[in-house]
């Protein structure tokens, strides 16, 4: 495995662009040669390629609300980075949103759970 850092969102290397054609962002998964991109996809290609280590939920309910978290998350955090490029009431503003996005994810997607995936990190 080897784990290739992008210095986004101004300079995409040539090999992002060329496994992730269509969108130009990462997350991009290479395995078998093969690209597999935008998070949503992986974490499917992930549970389907190696069952044994899963990383979403078995039981049909509890996968739907992961993936809706994942999708909200995976949504609503990228033009998080924005906020670094604002200055002044623009940054203020970015702040107050991002942090009730933040929130929401805490309070509704947590709930009474430690993690995601319920009271233990994967190792």
């Amino acid at each position: 495995m080897k784990y290739i850092e992008e210095d986004l969102p101004f300079k995409k290397s040539e090999l992002l662009l060329q496994y992730n054609p269509v969108h130009k962002k990462i997350p991009v998964l290479v395995h078998g040669g093969k690209p597999i991109a935008e998070s949503l996809v992986i974490l499917e290609y992930i549970d389907e390629v190696w069952p044994h280590n899963p990383l979403l939920p078995k039981d049909a309910y509890e996968k739907s609300e992961a993936m809706f978290w994942a999708k909200f998350i995976d949504e609503n955090t990228g033009p998080m980075w924005g906020f670094f490029q604002k200055f002044g009431e623009e940054q203020q503003k970015a702040i107050e949103s991002y942090s009730e996005i933040l929130r929401k994810i805490e309070e509704h997607g947590l709930r009474d759970k430690k993690f995601f995936g319920g009271e233990t990190k994967l190792a």
